[in-house]
């Protein structure tokens, strides 16, 4: 059994113009810095204010060597809840995920951990084919699934907000700490 990706073609909700957030009172938005979770990432909010570039080191299995990944996300909100939008280039729109909270250390004011759960493929593969929303599943090879939703923002947002409990793994989060702040422009 392998995973399943859910792909919009927007980011979810409103789009979050990470630099005007910043400030001593929302430590959540200090994204500048190296975290640390399933892999190693170096995360930079680019001057728009709203995309971060986040890289990985990755080994390359044909050259033998390491390389550098990189891929832009966009946070956003519905209502109360924060999303993850990561570019999805090759697939022509956003890779989706929900933001749990992201917990301040309450001396320095930097979020210690960020909390990432990914979507439940199986409930939003159900909502395809019941008809609640419109889009398209394709299997992929060795398991899992991409889940292409095609329904207009509108009406995935508001499937979102009634479904939100069922539509994310929950129950097996993956979990970043930030290992080190850092100001890119030095």
């Amino acid at each position: 059994m392998g995973c399943s990706y859910v792909i919009t073609k927007k980011p979810i909700g409103e789009v979050i113009n990470i630099k005007e957030e910043m400030s001593e009172e929302s430590p959540q938005y200090q994204i500048d810095g190296i975290w640390a979770g399933d892999t190693v990432v170096f995360a930079k909010v680019l001057e728009d204010g709203k995309t971060i570039k986040i890289g990985a080191v990755v080994w390359d299995e044909v050259k033998k060597e390491f390389k550098i990944k990189s891929q832009e996300i966009l946070l956003s909100k519905l209502g109360e809840k924060t999303y993850i939008n990561k570019k999805a280039e090759d697939k022509n729109g956003y890779y989706i995920a929900a933001l749990g909270s992201s917990f301040a250390d309450s001396k320095s004011g930097t979020p210690v951990d960020i909390i990432v759960f990914y979507p439940n493929g199986d409930e939003f593969k159900k909502a395809i084919q019941e008809g609640k929303l419109a889009g398209k599943i394709e299997d992929i090879k060795y398991g899992g699934s991409y889940i292409y939703i095609e329904s207009l923002p509108e009406k995935l947002e508001s499937f979102i907000k009634e479904n939100h409990n069922k539509l994310f793994n929950f129950e097996t989060p993956t979990v970043y700490r930030k290992v080190r702040n850092i100001d890119w422009s030095e």
